[in-house]
């Protein structure tokens, strides 16, 4: 009976050895032809700053989506609204913010807050992962840094101006 057993264990041996190596000869599965990695993520800030004393700014800004709407007032020099969100970088997809502010009652603006298509990877925004965007009496300027500005456009009046000769009687 011992001789029996132990034949019977060394052909189990032998068995798992010859399987053990035929599985190591054999490659690894190679991934799908149309398998493609995770795209990266981005975190990215958008800031809305006040630049000037006089008047006050009420605006909006929406992306359909990201299924964001906020409405703010800055009141004081400085005040800013700001908001925070993550981007998948996924081909096909444009996430936009665009915003409309208005400074007193005189002039307003429509502007692009963010961009995929030119905010993201080493442009605009995306080397810092912020957009600040500063309202000042002349215009809206743009910066990544909250220092380098660059004027990016000028207010729009709200009601063209009325001329005291042309007012109907």
């Amino acid at each position: 009976m011992s001789s029996s057993w132990s034949l019977t264990c060394m052909l189990v041996l032998l068995f798992a050895l010859a399987i053990r190596k035929i599985h190591a000869r054999e490659p690894l599965p190679s991934p799908p032809t149309n398998f493609q990695p995770l795209p990266p993520s981005r975190n990215f800030e958008v800031h809305i700053i006040k630049g000037f004393t006089n008047d006050s700014v009420a605006g909006r800004c929406s992306s359909l989506r990201h299924q964001f709407r906020a409405n703010f007032t800055l009141v004081d020099l400085h005040d800013q609204f700001q908001w925070h969100f993550r981007l998948r970088m996924e081909r096909h997809v444009r996430v936009v913010y665009d915003c409309v502010v208005a400074k007193g009652f005189d002039e307003r603006k429509t502007f692009r807050a963010f961009d995929q298509a030119t905010d993201t990877e080493n442009r605009r925004c995306g080397r810092t992962g912020k957009c600040f965007w500063e309202l000042k009496d002349d215009g809206i300027y743009f910066a990544n840094d909250n220092s380098t500005w660059t004027k990016e456009t000028g207010w729009d009046a709200t009601f063209p101006p009325m001329d005291p000769i042309s007012t109907p009687k």
